[in-house]
């Protein structure tokens, strides 16, 4: 390969992952509020490994309990409606970046939420092995543009 082939494709790959960068973008922040969920809900735990602070004894037996629900750990989930309505938005998207956010895309999603930060601080925070899988994630994503 010569030094203008080698030009012409480095410049081939910047406009690809220019013109895929949002989508992909997306694709790997959902991953990442599939981590987070799953987390949440099989385990209970935070961002940092501690247990969210537990529901009180009476939702617990009379909203939890008597309705079939599991109540031994928070796991922000009873009909599955909050979880369904957090997902990645772009908030950011120019030449040289792509920023996304995870949230609520409804009012009630949102207070429920912010409601939560109150309570057990800000439950949609990744830990460090979250972060690590989607950060590989974006380093191979940039990386198949150049093979």
């Amino acid at each position: 390969m010569n030094i203008d082939d080698f030009i012409r494709q480095f410049e081939n790959a910047r406009a690809e992952i220019r013109a895929n960068r949002k989508d992909e973008a997306l694709r790997i922040a959902l991953d990442l509020k599939a981590l987070i969920q799953l987390r949440i809900q099989t385990k209970g735990e935070n961002s940092q490994g501690a247990k969210f602070k537990p529901y009180t004894k009476g939702y617990a037996k009379y909203g939890r309990e008597n309705k079939g629900y599991q109540s031994s750990y928070f796991d922000f989930t009873r009909t599955g409606r909050a979880f369904s309505n957090i997902l990645p938005e772009v908030i950011k998207d120019d030449d040289t970046s792509t920023e996304v956010s995870i949230g609520g895309r409804s009012q009630l999603t949102r207070a429920k939420l912010g409601g939560q930060v109150q309570h057990r601080g800000n439950i949609l925070l990744p830990n460090k092995s979250e972060l690590d899988m989607v950060k590989q994630a974006n380093i191979d994503r940039i990386k198949k543009y150049f093979r």
